[in-house]
């Protein structure tokens, strides 16, 4: 066997990638071969097979380099790691479920669209939410009797009737006006409840021998007026307009009284009129302002 057949029996070349050596049995290495050529004087001696990386041109050998296909097939491996990493994700994001509704911040943390905070500017064309109205409460009986009632806070307006009352016939409350009705007889009319500055009436001793009946309610269910008003008997009237005087008329007996709170008034309610039986005159009366009459007769109020 020649060198070259002896070479390539240890090296081989594919895709330029240098295999293993190939290890040659002693029984297969031949003896060197003689010369043919007369006058040879000596004998080629046997090439050992040179070391891989010295056929390559290195200067120290090296250890194998895989062939072009194994390094294919070792490339595969990025993809299938990245192919299951994203069939987790998948499955994580699936398994979570639809996205949460966004909820209502807490604490101090702002959430958007919250209301503004305190020291920003208010919306403009937005108004605050009213208060809801107080629903009028209606007791009823029969002669004497005490009646704990619901009010609003504040000044409260109460009507009473005993259409069949005959003696005396008396509404006293445990607020600041105490005496609301005293009189013989049937009665029916308006007093206010708690127009004084720290009165509370929770409330009232009923001295009657009919059957009567009270209603207890906020300012709407006293009289409304923006001007010139007239009535019989007792009542509360919300006077509204814009007035320092008011020409006051009286016609009947007993006791006829004109009380009023506005704005200036300075002790809680202003007497305007204190007389007994017919009246006229003209008094200092501030509107707008909450005027209760006592009268057993017809009555006017014009606001000059």
């Amino acid at each position: 066997m020649s060198v070259d057949a002896r070479r390539s029996a240890h090296v081989r070349y594919e895709d330029d990638a240098v295999t293993a050596p190939i290890a040659i049995p002693p029984q297969a290495r031949v003896a060197p071969w003689a010369p043919t050529q007369r006058g040879a004087q000596h004998v080629a001696a046997p090439v050992a097979p040179a070391p891989v990386a010295q056929i390559r041109g290195a200067g120290t050998p090296s250890a194998p380099v895989a062939t072009a296909r194994a390094v294919k097939r070792r490339r595969k491996w990025p993809w299938i790691v990245a192919a299951a990493f994203l069939l987790l994700v998948i499955v994580s994001v699936a398994s979570q479920g639809p996205a949460a509704a966004p909820t209502a911040a807490t604490g101090s943390t702002a959430a958007a669209g919250s209301a503004p905070a305190a020291g920003s500017a208010a919306p403009t064309g937005t108004t605050a939410p009213a208060a809801p109205a107080f629903v009028p409460k209606t007791y009823s009986g029969k002669g004497d009797d005490v009646v704990t009632i619901e009010k609003p806070e504040g000044t409260a307006v109460m009507a009473f009737s005993c259409p069949k009352c005959s003696g005396n016939t008396i509404v006293q409350s445990d607020g600041a006006e105490s005496l609301l009705v005293n009189t013989i007889g049937s009665y029916s009319g308006k007093k206010w409840l708690d127009a004084q500055s720290g009165s509370t009436t929770s409330r009232l001793t009923i001295k009657a021998t009919g059957s009567w009946t009270v209603k207890i309610g906020g300012l709407d269910q006293a009289t409304q007026a923006n001007g010139p008003v007239s009535g019989k008997g007792d009542d509360v009237i919300q006077l509204a307009g814009n007035s320092s005087t008011a020409a006051v008329t009286n016609k009947g007996e007993g006791n006829f009284i004109v009380q009023a709170v506005s704005g200036s008034s300075l002790f809680g309610t202003d007497l305007a009129v204190n007389e007994i039986g017919s009246y006229t005159g003209t008094v200092p009366l501030n509107a707008p302002a909450l005027v209760q009459v006592t009268s057993e007769g017809s009555w006017s109020i014009t606001p000059g």
